[in-house]
């Protein structure tokens, strides 16, 4: 039957008024958001009304309309899922996460105006992580896993699981990173299995003190997971701590500045200096350049001091007494960080490990190139003869921060005869294969110390009457070849040098 336009009328009249009463009697609920436990630091010159800036006609648009530089909401991404192809039961599993909130507009055009006063990180608390499973959505995508859209988009999901150790706790253009921190890209300095390093340097205050961020791809086909990347990052947020711990205190890492979630393309002076690399290392560039890339990519990035060059280019110039230096530096940092977070490195070949000068005198005392370490309260002093060596790249490291995080490897590495891939096997052998690297096992660190007193000394014994610290160097290895045993646990066989000072 058609009504008539009257007859409509009156029935729409009705309507709206049992609407409006019922309204009346049942206050409306607001349903919680992820954003209402979020605590977040707006950037400089930024209004901190809330009410005004959420009922801005101007805000509405610029939400609606969205925003080219910056990622798409993850409810968006569920129903890119939906599209790609899954059925219906797994667009509901999908629907039943509870979304962060939209990725604000983020994209400078006056680097003075956006520039926040600075990014402040808190004391790490993986128990803030989100933890939410996604079982049921991999079993589903278990089913679908010829379907790359379908993967990549149910990996984007997971994204917030990174959200509590980054600032700003959104994905930002690399633009708006390098104006926030006043830096300029000076080269592209190395590669890593799947990251980026380039070497930057500030702008302001400190004109040209150089620095270093590590850019990672994730969440793509053939790149690390998000969730893959929470070791390296809970450790370099925990490695801060080690810097200035009056319990156990290491110099051995590296001071992190910021952690950060990325999205999008590289600036023009990130991409030029990708191009110089390839030109410059045509052995050594192996990445893809960055155009071939996709225009919504993910990254993780770290933004490091920079603690100098791969120990490996430098062997040739290094002394005897600084090679024993650094074999003992490596060992009280690997102790201090087993004792505060059960930390294992897993991964401690020459080519992280990177080495910086450390004046011999200074303040005109040599007794101030000493190198301070705490394990467990107790002080231990290194000559470092001028030479200071850092940790670096925790991306295969197992620690326990609220909850243990670990990698498992992959078997590849295992295959090969050299020195390093004999010590991964015995590594693999030590955590009862592939499903033990969850467990914990800091005799891996003994391992990977005796790898590191073969590689800076083939012809063994050291000559205690050419090197300081040699009777001690020779005493590890002595106790490492018969068998593992954890960083701890060698501190005896050197303490009666270190603890003298």
């Amino acid at each position: 039957m058609v009504c008539s336009p009257s007859h409509g009328s009156t029935a729409m009249s009705k309507i709206n008024t049992e609407q409006s009463a019922k309204s009346a009697k049942e206050p409306a609920t607001k349903k919680p958001r992820t954003s209402d436990f979020i605590e977040r630091s707006p950037p400089k010159g930024t209004k901190t009304n809330t009410t005004t800036r959420a009922n801005s006609p101007k805000k509405r648009r610029k939400s609606e309309g969205g925003d080219a530089d910056q990622p798409s909401t993850l409810a968006a991404s569920a129903s890119d899922i939906s599209a790609a192809g899954l059925d219906q039961s797994l667009t509901t599993i999908v629907s039943e996460i509870p979304f962060g909130p939209s990725s604000p507009s983020i994209s400078p055009k006056k680097k003075s105006s956006q520039r926040p006063s600075s990014f402040t990180f808190s004391h790490i608390s993986v128990a803030s992580l989100f933890r939410r499973s996604f079982t049921r959505i991999k079993e589903r995508h278990s089913q679908h896993s010829v379907c790359k859209p379908c993967y990549v988009q149910l990996e984007r999901i997971k994204y917030e699981k990174v959200l509590p150790l980054v600032v700003p706790e959104y994905p930002v253009s690399f633009t708006y990173l390098l104006n926030s921190w006043d830096l300029e890209v000076a080269a592209k300095i190395g590669e890593g299995s799947f990251s980026e390093v380039f070497c930057v340097t500030k702008v302001e205050p400190l004109a040209g003190h150089a620095y270093v961020i590590k850019v990672v791809p994730v969440g793509e086909h053939g790149q690390p997971r998000f969730e893959d990347l929470l070791p390296e990052m809970c450790m370099s947020l925990a490695g801060r701590n080690l810097l200035e711990s009056d319990i156990n205190r290491a110099p051995t890492f590296i001071g992190l500045q910021g952690l950060h979630l990325a999205r999008g393309q590289y600036t023009p002076e990130m991409v030029a200096a990708c191009e110089q690399f390839a030109l410059d290392n045509p052995g050594e560039a192996e990445h893809p350049l960055p155009t071939e890339r996709p225009v919504d990519q993910y990254f993780i990035v770290f933004f490091t001091s920079y603690d100098g060059v791969e120990l490996e280019s430098t062997l040739p110039v290094l002394t005897p007494a600084q090679k024993c230096s650094i074999v003992l530096q490596i060992t009280l940092g690997l102790a201090a960080a087993e004792a505060a977070f059960d930390f294992e490195h897993r991964d401690m070949h020459l080519s992280n490990l990177v080495v910086s000068d450390y004046p011999s005198i200074r303040n005109g005392s040599p007794a101030n190139s000493l190198i301070e370490f705490r394990v467990e309260g107790r002080s231990h002093w290194v000559n470092s003869f001028g030479k200071k060596v850092a940790l670096i790249d925790y991306g295969m490291s197992r620690l326990v921060v609220d909850e243990t995080l670990y990698t498992s490897f992959s078997s590849s590495i295992l295959e090969g005869r050299n020195m390093q891939r004999k010590t991964y096997r015995e590594q693999h052998e030590l955590v009862g294969g592939n499903g033990g690297y969850r467990t914990a096992r800091p005799e891996t660190n003994g391992l990977w110390i005796k790898f590191l007193i073969c590689k800076l000394f083939p012809k063994r014994p050291v000559n205690p009457s050419k090197a300081s610290y040699a009777a001690q160097v020779n005493r590890l290895y002595e106790v490492l070849s018969t068998k593992a045993v954890c960083a701890r646990s060698c501190i005896p066989l050197i303490a009666s040098v270190t603890e003298s000072h």
